[in-house]
């Protein structure tokens, strides 16, 4: 399943933060970047939990709190 991230900043961040992150029995893998979206694979969880572990991740970094993003499915 993968979950489409859209951030006009701090792309590379995002990118870092979530690549390879595991955790609540789920694991992220950066797929690729198209424009402001981040493209990633995510394992071992259902599309809603993924976002919602990606937002409360961007959320909780000190620059992710005043950021503008989007998570969705894909």
């Amino acid at each position: 399943m993968k979950i489409v991230i859209q951030a006009p900043m701090k792309g590379e961040e995002i990118r870092a933060l979530l690549d390879g992150f595991t955790g609540d029995g789920g694991q992220f893998t950066f797929v690729e970047k198209k424009g402001i979206s981040l493209v990633f694979d995510v394992q071992g969880m259902d599309g809603v939990a993924a976002c919602a572990v990606a937002k409360r991740e961007i959320k909780a970094a000190d620059w992710g709190k005043v950021l503008y993003f989007s998570v969705q499915t894909q």
